[in-house]
């Protein structure tokens, strides 16, 4: 799964932040599946754009094999 964001996000992946830096694009992968499977991520980012927080959560389904790319274009602003 290829995920790009407006911004360089923080990501939760399954609820476990993912470390590093803030960044506009990551990567995941699923465990090996067998044919016919299905793998679900669950994901959550938080980024900075205009000198305002959004965040974005999505569930997001790859199937064994596939390869799927997501771009979030925009979030809910967080008000906190």
């Amino acid at each position: 799964l290829s995920v790009q964001f407006p911004a360089p996000a923080r990501v939760w992946l399954n609820g476990t932040e993912v470390g590093g830096a803030a960044r506009e694009q990551f990567a995941f992968e699923s465990a090996a599946l067998p044919p016919g499977a299905s793998h679900t991520f669950e994901l959550k980012a938080r980024w900075e754009q205009n000198g305002k927080t959004y965040e974005a959560v999505r569930t997001v389904g790859v199937r064994a094999g596939d390869r799927s790319r997501l771009q979030i274009v925009s979030g809910t602003e967080v008000r906190e």
